[in-house]
């Protein structure tokens, strides 16, 4: 992907004929199943109870009746249960979806955040969680696109969710107690923050990697840890913002999300609004792929780091936003030269050369003294590298390993 993708298509997709909803997640198998096959089911409808550190509601994208549960690959790489439902494609909303009633107070919204189980819609290493136990002093909301400046995507697609975002971004100022201010593109208009009284700082996305620590920590005037809530910092997306929006308003869980889908295997790239559980390989064929195309490689995420995935046998979750389909690169990573490159370019001066030799080692101990958890998964070291090896891919797992 050498050239900048220009993104001025939008496709509904909101109809599939079968979803599927992941009911474990990297964190925790376990899961209370509270329908069963054959049950009919409603728009919003809990579905599930995911255990882990805390209980997670599971909501059904559509109405429609049970089919099964079904092993696919999960966004992080492993492979989970997921609930399958037939779309009887009436959208028939569930009678318990409510917005808060009475007077929209910090608890009030918080409550419901809670009770829809919004986090941070992202893939993990960029956002903080939630976390209203915590005193926060500053909330930063991203409305800059993840992958620029490799992919721009044309303003007008996106304007028919502005709106959501400023409010949402209201209610997570109520919500938060803090001092709001949204990173937009300095490109970019921000009149629409602007004129609601909401701070907005400019920041330029070709600093790929780190423009929005830059941001962050210029802002606050100060060096900022590996884990932003520790500096009583709370950094969010603008999607998460409207999923607050939604949950406050209309008493909605997350049942939609919009997604990129390009690459260089399909016929044409465009912008996707779908239904939470779509599966992939359905967008892949509503674009189609390039005649004579006998092999593609699929990420999900940042170009820079994000996630390779096996197949496009996966669906899509509220936590992935780009989806790239390209044929697949020629050539094997070499030998790691030691030139030091990644080392260097690292904005959290971690040493991931340092890091990768540690992991292919199994050096437990060397990997606590690297301080590997202050990756933020920026993905620059394996940018940078002249031997193309995928180094992030050897930080995270080094993470897991001390987990």
């Amino acid at each position: 992907m050498g050239k900048v993708i220009n993104i001025k298509e939008s496709r509904d997709f909101l109809n599939p004929d079968k979803v599927y909803i992941p009911l474990a997640s990297v964190n925790s198998k376990y899961y209370d199943l509270l329908v069963y096959e054959g049950d009919e089911v409603k728009l919003g409808e809990k579905v599930a109870e995911r255990f882990g550190e805390v209980k997670t509601p599971i909501f059904s994208s559509v109405s429609g009746e049970v089919i099964g549960v079904e092993e696919l690959e999960y966004h992080s790489g492993i492979v989970v249960d997921h609930l399958v439902i037939k779309n009887d494609k009436k959208d028939t909303i569930h009678e318990d979806i409510k917005p808060i009633e009475g007077e929209l107070t910090a608890r009030n919204i918080q409550r419901k955040i809670e009770e829809l189980g919004i986090k941070g819609l992202a893939q993990r290493g960029l956002y903080t969680r939630f976390e209203f136990s915590k005193t926060v002093d500053h909330l930063f909301v991203n409305a800059v696109y993840q992958n620029e400046p490799f992919v721009k995507v044309d303003p007008e697609l996106l304007s028919s969710y502005q709106n959501e975002i400023v409010e949402g971004v209201k209610l997570l100022a109520k919500a938060s107690l803090a001092e709001v201010s949204v990173l937009v593109n300095k490109n970019e208009d921000d009149s629409i923050y602007v004129n609601e009284g909401i701070k907005t700082i400019k920041v330029n996305p070709k600093r790929i990697g780190v423009w929005h620590i830059c941001a962050i920590s210029k802002a606050v005037g100060k060096e900022l840890s590996h884990d932003l809530l520790d500096d009583r910092i709370m950094f969010v997306s603008s999607d998460t913002a409207r999923a607050v929006y939604n949950a406050v308003t209309k008493g909605m869980p997350v049942v939609e999300t919009d997604v990129l889908v390009v690459g260089d295997a399909l016929n044409s790239n465009s912008h996707y609004n779908i239904k939470i559980g779509t599966h992939v390989e359905e967008l892949v064929q509503d674009l189609g792929v390039i005649e004579d195309t006998e092999e593609v490689s699929v990420y999900i995420g940042s170009i820079l780091s994000g996630r390779t995935m096996q197949s496009t046998n996966f669906a899509c979750t509220e936590f992935i936003n780009f989806i790239g389909v390209d044929t697949p690169m020629k050539g094997e990573p070499q030998v790691c030269t030691k030139c030091g490159r990644c080392n260097d370019i690292c904005p959290v001066d971690i040493l991931p050369q340092n890091v990768m030799d540690a992991e292919l080692r199994m050096l437990d101990n060397r990997i606590f003294e690297l301080d590997v958890n202050k990756c933020i998964e920026c993905g620059l070291c394996s940018y940078v590298c002249p031997s193309e090896i995928n180094v992030l891919e050897w930080v995270r797992r080094a993470k897991r390993r001390i987990k």
